[in-house]
C-alpha cells in the first residue's frame, strides 16, 4: 500500500515512455518532483494514472484524466522544495553505475520475490556487511562487473530490498517494468541515489503497486 513516492531526484531529460507507469497504484495520494521532472514534447503514457482513485496534486484524480500530460506541477505532481533546501538531491553523476532492464513479468533477480517486497532502498555506496547477512544477493549491474549489488533482508513483515552502486545507481534507458506487480510495496527510500537521467522508458515501472 504504497502511499507517497519522492521522485524529486528524478531528471526526465530523457524520458520517452511513461505508459502505465504508476497506473493500479490505487493507495497512492502524492507524487513528489522537482525542477528536473520536465516532460518533452514528444513524450508518449497511456493510462499513466488509471485507477490511481486517492491521487492529488494541482488536480484531484479524475478517471478522464490518466494520460501522462496531467503528469505535471499542473496535474497530479506535488512539487518539492529546491534542490538547494534538499542538499541530498546529488547533480554529479559521474560515478553513477547502471542497473540491468527487466522485462515484464521478469522472475530473475530480486523480481522472483516481488509480491514479498515490502520496501526498496537505494544507496549512494555497497554495504557489505549488510550484503554480508541477506538472505540472497545478486550482481544487477548491466556489464555483470559486480558495480550494482542488490539483496534482500527478512525483518519482520515483508522482505527488504536494497539496490546499491558507489556513487549511486544510474537507471537503464529502458527502466519500464521495474517495480512491476510489486502489489505489497509500502515504502521507496533514498531515490536521490537513484540517478535518471539516462532513463527514456518507464512504463509499467509501478504498475499494481497497490
Amino acid at each position: 500500500e504504497i502511499k507517497e513516492l519522492d521522485l524529486s531526484a528524478f531528471n526526465t531529460e530523457s524520458l520517452t515512455s511513461m505508459h502505465y507507469m504508476f497506473a493500479s497504484c490505487s493507495k497512492l495520494r502524492t507524487i513528489f518532483v522537482s525542477d528536473s521532472w520536465k516532460l518533452r514534447d514528444d513524450i508518449t503514457g497511456l493510462n499513466t494514472f488509471v485507477d490511481c482513485t486517492e491521487l492529488s496534486g494541482n488536480i484531484n484524480y479524475d478517471r478522464n484524466k490518466v494520460s501522462c500530460a496531467y503528469g505535471t506541477i499542473d496535474g497530479y505532481m506535488t512539487k518539492k522544495k529546491s534542490d538547494d533546501e534538499n542538499p541530498d538531491v546529488r547533480p554529479d553523476t559521474k560515478l553513477a553505475r547502471t542497473i540491468k532492464a527487466y522485462g515484464l513479468a521478469d522472475e530473475t533477480d530480486f523480481n522472483a520475490y516481488r509480491e514479498e517486497i515490502v520496501s526498496v532502498t537505494f544507496l549512494d555506496s555497497i554495504d557489505y556487511v549488510s550484503l554480508s547477512g541477506s538472505i540472497k544477493n545478486w550482481d544487477v549491474s548491466t556489464q555483470q562487473d559486480g558495480s550494482v549489488k542488490a539483496w534482500i533482508r527478512l525483518p519482520t513483515d515483508g522482505y527488504d530490498l536494497y539496490i546499491a552502486a558507489n556513487g549511486g545507481v544510474n537507471a537503464n534507458p529502458d527502466s519500464s517494468y521495474m517495480f512491476y506487480g510489486y502489489s505489497n510495496l509500502k515504502k521507496v527510500s533514498n531515490l536521490q541515489n537513484f540517478i535518471t537521467t539516462q532513463a527514456e522508458d518507464m512504463k509499467y515501472m509501478f504498475y499494481n503497486c497497490k
